[in-house]
């Protein structure tokens, strides 16, 4: 049995009080309780929320090192690479889980830093954690998940410039500003902690 469904049955819930919970329709819910598709970062997170739950508890088995230390676990996501266009392709569903480093709040989440475009404030197997509601200033390392041209939904770390009519980022390797127009960002999240590998 799935982890949310044996949640909802331990607190005799119904998959339509959790979709009312979380903003859903119940038809909607119903999927991810039967495990046919993953929820988003954030979704994970308000579901999460809503049962009480620990997010790392409720959406996989831990990593070996959070059963080793227990506490709050983040969902860690793929590869955000060099550039743009090769970046974490698929936001949706965690790579695995990790212990929550104590500034990490709420729906954190951790990212997996592939190639140097940040060099050398991040290589390569890094992982950021970003915590969602920090405010932004210029040279923060930044977490930016968008909507390509595609549809699809990408994320980039790279160091915040500012943020008007459009999203200004910088790249340090080569050294390159990128802007995104605002109506593609979908959200920008501070990064708050690094593990270096």
């Amino acid at each position: 049995m799935n982890r949310l469904k044996q949640a909802l049955q331990e607190r005799r819930m119904s998959a339509e009080e959790l979709a009312q919970a979380v903003g859903m329709k119940g038809a909607a819910i119903r999927r991810y309780v039967r495990g046919e598709i993953q929820p988003t970062i954030e979704l994970a997170a308000r579901i999460a929320a809503a049962l009480e739950m620990d997010e790392g508890e409720l959406w996989g088995v831990a990593s070996a090192t959070s059963a080793a230390s227990p506490g709050r676990t983040v969902p860690v996501y793929g590869a955000a690479a060099a550039g743009q266009g090769e970046d974490i392709s698929d936001v949706s569903s965690a790579l695995e889980y990790q212990p929550a480093p104590p500034p990490v709040r709420g729906a954190g989440y951790g990212v997996i830093v592939a190639g140097d475009s940040m060099s050398p404030r991040l290589q390569t197997a890094d992982v950021v954690f970003a915590s969602p509601g920090n405010p932004l200033r210029p040279g923060d390392l930044v977490v930016v998940q968008y909507k390509t041209k595609r549809g699809e939904t990408l994320a980039i770390v790279k160091q915040f410039r500012a943020y008007t009519d459009k999203l200004s980022l910088e790249q340090l390797n080569p050294p390159k500003n990128i802007t995104l127009p605002r109506a593609d960002v979908l959200r920008i999240d501070r990064v708050v902690a690094t593990h270096h590998h």
